[in-house]
């Protein structure tokens, strides 16, 4: 899996959001991705995806 996190900043991430969405819909990535999306209006298409994940969840998702 890789986990994209964009942090919890007021910040967007849109450009960062819609490269990785592309690169996992044309098959360039093909592992399982997941996106924590942030305040970002991006809404992936490809992968899979929350605006914030909370400590329990990642720490599941990373296997710590």
């Amino acid at each position: 899996m890789i986990f994209v996190t964009v942090g919890s900043q007021k910040f967007q991430f849109n450009r960062l959001l819609k490269k990785v969405d592309q690169m996992a819909g044309n098959g360039v990535i093909t592992e399982e991705v997941c996106i924590q999306t942030g305040v970002s209006d991006y809404i992936p298409g490809h992968c899979r995806h929350r605006p914030f994940y909370n400590r329990n969840v990642l720490s599941e998702m990373i296997g710590s």
